[in-house]
Parts: structure tokens; sequence; C-alpha cells
């Protein structure tokens, strides 16, 4: 059984919000500094090193604006 950082769910979710950075334009270091959080925060995200609790993903949801 695959564990349940690198299931499917959440790979998905790291590469909808790598790529919705990257259509803002915006850096990794960019994301960091709107989250006032290390450089090292968003890629270790992105790249399934570790899952955001629901704060910090509300959080950089917002900064990726992609909430309502």
């Amino acid at each position: 059984m695959a564990h349940p950082l690198h299931s499917y769910p959440y790979n998905l979710l790291a590469e909808l919000l790598a790529v919705r950075r990257k259509e803002l334009g915006l850096l990794q270091i960019d994301v960091a500094e709107r989250l006032n959080r290390p450089q090292s925060f968003v890629p270790k995200y992105e790249n399934i090193g570790r899952r955001p609790d629901a704060i910090e993903l509300i959080t950089v949801l917002k900064v990726l604006d992609m909430s309502s």
C-alpha cells in the first residue's frame, strides 16, 4: 500500500499548486515571501516532501488566487 503522503490525491494537489503558481508567473520564492515562510516551504509541498496542513493549504490557495 502506498504511503498516504504519496497517494494520488496528494500528488494531484501538489501538481495543481505548482501549475497554478507557474500560470501566475510566480517563482517559489515569490510564493514563500507572500506566505511569510522560508523558500524551502514551497518546493517541499510541490514535490510531495511535505503536505501542508489545512490552515497552510487555505493560505496557499489564497496566495495563488484559488479560493473564493
